[in-house]
């Protein structure tokens, strides 16, 4: 009886129109706790409510988190088609979220032909950054073409997240971001994909990073806190070398940060 009567409050203020959009999320929030196909129904309706207003945006957001959070396969349709429709950033940047507690199919390649064929790049941007999320090896392939897609956007998310991918390709992926992408912000997001994937393969490379003299600092630094992440005892000579020989100041402190981080993790 407990159950009901929250459920039933939480939807009063859902529905009510008059109520502060804040309390209104609130409720979409609480009543993703409650799996009922009721509760579904009235969550997918306010997501699917005036996509284009930015007055309710928090409460569409917050109704695709709550699906989310149910898992319900009725949701699916629904979440998809925000991702498609909504104007607000808000609730695109909800979506991704919501997807990932979905790994069947047809999700995978529903978003895998958004990433290929939608023509706004937020929706190949987020549909993206859900493929990641699901880590399903379906979607290596596109994501690696998405690297190379048009817009700055999609690829810097592509690369910020590939580590989630669990392919042993995806290292040497991001390397060649590393070491051969004009765009100094990928590049940083390749150092940070690497330290979060992990594999000691990387180490030269973001050592190499690290070394550069033209290398941007944001670079250089994402490289050497890459490298720590790692973990690898094989840095601590380079690391070592380039405290000791080095030009650079703070290259020379990104190093000696990274191998403090290495000897500690080894105690």
């Amino acid at each position: 009886m407990e159950q009901i009567e929250k459920i039933e409050k939480a939807t009063a203020i859902l529905n009510d129109i008059n109520a502060y959009s804040k309390d209104r999320a609130n409720a979409a929030i609480e009543l993703g706790e409650f799996g009922s196909d009721e509760v579904v129904t009235t969550l997918i309706y306010w997501l699917r409510k005036d996509y284009d207003n930015d007055f309710t945006f928090n409460v569409r957001r917050a109704c695709a988190i709550a699906l989310g959070r149910i898992g319900h396969p009725r949701a699916l349709g629904p979440l998809i088609d925000s991702l498609k429709n909504d104007t607000n950033l808000g609730v695109i940047e909800a979506i991704p979220i919501a997807l990932g507690t979905f790994g069947d199919l047809s999700v995978i390649e529903e978003l895998i032909d958004l990433v290929k064929n939608d023509t706004d790049y937020n929706v190949r941007r987020y549909a993206a950054s859900s493929l990641c999320a699901l880590g399903d090896l379906r979607a290596f392939e596109v994501l690696v073409e998405a690297v190379k897609n048009d817009s700055s956007k999609v690829r810097g998310t592509v690369i910020y997240n590939l580590h989630k991918i669990k392919d042993p390709r995806v290292c040497d992926v991001l390397i060649d971001v590393l070491q051969h992408k004009n765009n100094q912000e990928h590049r940083k997001y390749a150092a940070i994909s690497l330290g979060k994937l992990g594999d000691s393969s990387a180490i030269e490379p973001l050592l190499e990073a690290l070394r550069k003299e033209e290398e941007h600092v944001d670079v250089k630094y994402s490289a050497s806190e890459a490298i720590a992440e790692i973990g690898d005892l094989r840095a601590i000579e380079p690391l070592a070398e380039i405290i000791d020989n080095h030009t650079d100041d703070k290259t020379r402190q990104y190093a000696s940060d990274a191998l403090d981080q290495i000897k500690s993790q080894k105690k």
